[in-house]
């Protein structure tokens, strides 16, 4: 694991030969969450982008 400059915020997680890089985060609610991802494993590359977060209503 590694973080950025802001050390509450993922930048890179490794697991089992995968890869995912946290590119972009940005404010949802209460809470700053990643909205690019690039995940990679040896010649696979996935890039995500998410455009909105749904959280649990708290009832």
């Amino acid at each position: 694991m590694e973080f950025g400059q802001d050390p509450t915020l993922l930048q890179t997680l490794q697991q089992d030969d995968w890869e995912i890089r946290y590119a972009q985060y940005a404010p949802f609610d209460l809470f700053r969450l990643p909205t690019r991802l690039t995940i990679q494993r040896a010649t696979t590359t996935v890039r995500v982008i998410i455009r909105n977060w749904e959280l649990p209503s708290s009832s």
